[in-house]
């Protein structure tokens, strides 16, 4: 994942975080990130999709967001 310093604009206007970089947790079950997201009242945005799909909606807390790789490019802020 780009560093945030790549990416000034877009992280002063959005509180985005990412699990493993900014809160340093690895090795989470699915249930766990659900529920570290309800904790932490955030979305999930994943490439992951199916894997949270039985998770999605049981909490008016959080939501999840499905994201394809087939349509997204990340580039550098200019």
């Amino acid at each position: 994942m780009p560093a945030r310093t790549k990416f000034p604009r877009l992280n002063s206007r959005y509180d985005l975080k990412h699990i493993r970089d900014d809160f340093h947790l690895t090795g989470m079950l699915d249930p766990q990130v659900y529920a570290f997201a309800q904790q932490e009242d955030r979305l999930i945005l994943t490439f992951n999709g199916d894997d949270f799909k039985d998770l999605a909606g049981k909490s008016k807390a959080t939501g999840i967001v499905f994201l394809s790789d087939k349509f997204i490019t990340i580039t550098g802020e200019t």
